[in-house]
């Protein structure tokens, strides 16, 4: 079996919207930025958008012109790029109740049949250990692309890749003449009485970072249908919520409380600990570790009754060094407790950098 992402058949996935260039635009990109030619494309859309894509590409001959361009850039696409006008490979969206095509997403129920047909499809291709998915969100509505965005979440695993692609001025232009698929060499574009090389466009592929909880609930991903994504998102959003719904710490004891289980803390930790969950009570949100400088006169306050805390070197606590200390040890312990590392990072952000992002204010109490 095949054990890593070099050795792995990449799939790539790709909304279509309107624009067929994303599709030989992100290809090209992926190449280009990253040395990745996908060995398989699959292309996910409207009715309306699969056949403007086939117009362009076979229709107009667009896609063996790429090929052809493609493997003259010296780049090796034996056995790669595989891609046709079969239902395999271009995977329309249905009706909510399966009587017919869309042609295009508009309402509720369009929304969750995409999300369905989203779902079926990366679930197909993430329970294969031995395929790397890359999901384009270039095309497509931007409801298309949210709820493609959420199903990575809920499905990709490390190694899979959500991008997009982004293209300079004027070239993405529709009104260009002739209209730019990618950079050619001998192409001269027309635009408003103004000419522009083709081989002038620069393409960058943008790789999104998201969250992946599919190592939270491997084992329960077994059990769970996947064939609904309303259902999947709310089945998983409850153990989420029932996971993470009381995160506390107990003052009397140095405790913190986590799903169930707890660690020891030391006065240094508890303290730390303090400053950042009353921070996070009080303004929902911090920014930094340095805004903890203003919980400190609280502290003192709150904490004159516990021995501990009389007895803890005050003077010589430094917020930015003992916090970001602190919290590195307080990861051990709640990874060596049994917690994942996607909730200590979502509770605990990087100490080094800007805290980002942490669970609601709800979610933190002191006792």
């Amino acid at each position: 079996m095949k054990n890593n992402t070099q050795s792995k058949k990449i799939v790539l996935i790709q909304l279509m919207g309107m624009s067929p260039a994303v599709l030989t635009e992100t290809i090209w990109a992926l190449a280009v930025q990253y040395s990745l030619i996908p060995d398989e494309v699959i292309i996910l859309g409207t009715d309306k958008s699969i056949s403007n894509l086939h117009q362009k590409m076979f229709a107009e001959n667009i896609w063996n012109e790429f090929l052809k361009d493609f493997k003259n850039s010296k780049y090796n696409i034996k056995n790669k790029l595989t891609y046709g006008k079969s239902q395999a490979c271009n995977i329309i969206f249905p009706s909510m109740d399966n009587s017919k095509d869309l042609s295009d997403v508009r309402n509720l129920d369009d929304s969750e049949s995409v999300g369905n047909t989203i779902l079926k499809v990366l679930n197909n291709y993430t329970s294969n250990p031995d395929i790397r998915i890359i999901a384009s969100i270039a095309g497509g509505r931007k409801t298309m692309g949210a709820i493609f965005t959420t199903c990575m979440t809920l499905l990709a695993r490390p190694s899979d890749m959500l991008c997009h692609v982004l293209v300079s001025d004027p070239f993405e232009n529709q009104s260009l003449v002739p209209q730019f698929f990618y950079p050619k060499k001998e192409i001269i574009h027309e635009l408003n009485d103004k000419q522009f090389p083709s081989k002038k466009c620069t393409l960058t592929l943008s790789e999104i970072p998201f969250i992946r909880l599919r190592s939270w609930y491997e084992k329960e991903l077994k059990s769970i249908p996947r064939t609904s994504f309303k259902e999947l998102v709310s089945i998983l959003q409850g153990k989420v919520s029932a996971k993470l719904s009381n995160i506390t710490l107990k003052l009397s004891n140095k405790e913190l409380c986590l799903g169930g289980g707890s660690i020891n803390l030391s006065p240094i930790q508890a303290y730390s600990m303090f400053l950042y969950f009353n921070k996070i009570k009080k303004d929902g949100f911090v920014s930094s570790w340095k805004e903890l400088v203003s919980e400190e006169n609280d502290a003192k306050i709150k904490l004159q009754n516990f021995t501990w805390f009389n007895d803890m070197k005050i003077k010589q606590f430094d917020v930015n060094e003992d916090l970001r200390k602190s919290a590195s040890e307080i990861k051990k312990k709640l990874l060596f407790g049994g917690a994942s590392k996607n909730e200590i990072d979502l509770i605990f952000p990087d100490f080094q950098k800007k805290i980002k992002n942490h669970f609601p204010a709800g979610s933190f109490s002191i006792v």
